[in-house]
């Protein structure tokens, strides 16, 4: 009598080792990709900030175009407070390594200017001083009242993570009368600095023309 036995069918699987590197290389993979999305993150982060503080800066600067384009009596200032004058009105040179800058603006601000729109009765913004003052631009509002006697203010027109290192101001024909203009040439450098320690230098120079 012939015996005849089943053979078993034999189903084919992962051994452990298997399974275990394959765990291995989807671990790497999955660690590789959320580092990746982390650093997007992180990147976007840092580039929305360091835009806010530039628009800061904007802002600043073009606050100060706006005020010397309406204002008059244009001065170079050796401080921000209480300075003297530091030179006379001339013309811009070819190079400004020839000529010596002036640290702080002043300027004469009309009775009549957009600036004094909406102060009180018998207050008027008489002139108005920009300069440096601990890294930060500021603005030094000096005020005069009906019974003749004044107030100043200091205002920072920059943020504190805006770095400013360099404040310079060219006066050219500052008692120019039409068709002739006063003109400001204003250079800014410094850097500006976020929280997330990202860091982006600035190397500013713009004219004004007063109107």
């Amino acid at each position: 009598m012939k015996m005849f036995m089943k053979k078993k069918n034999l189903i084919a699987g992962f051994t452990l080792i298997e399974v275990l590197i394959s765990l291995l290389i989807f671990s790497i993979i999955i660690t590789i990709a959320v580092g990746a999305l982390f650093s997007m993150v992180d990147a976007g982060e840092k580039s929305r900030s360091i835009n806010s503080v530039m628009e800061n800066l904007d802002t600043a600067l073009e606050t100060m175009a706006e005020t010397v384009r309406s204002g008059s009596n244009y001065a170079g200032y050796s401080a921000v407070v209480n300075g003297s004058s530091a030179g006379t009105c001339s013309s811009l040179p070819s190079s400004l390594s020839q000529a010596s800058p002036a640290p702080a603006l002043s300027l004469s601000v009309s009775p009549t200017s957009y600036l004094n729109l909406g102060l009180p009765s018998g207050q008027t913004i008489s002139s108005i001083v920009y300069g440096l003052q601990n890294n930060q631009i500021v603005e030094n509002i000096n005020y005069h009242y009906a019974d003749g006697t004044t107030h100043s203010t200091v205002i920072p027109l920059t943020a504190a993570e805006v770095h400013v290192t360099n404040l310079s101001f060219w006066l050219s024909n500052c008692g120019a009368i039409s068709p002739a203009k006063a003109t400001v040439l204003m250079v800014v450098q410094g850097f500006a600095e976020t929280r997330q320690n990202n860091k982006a230098d600035f190397n500013i120079q713009t004219s004004m023309t007063a109107r």
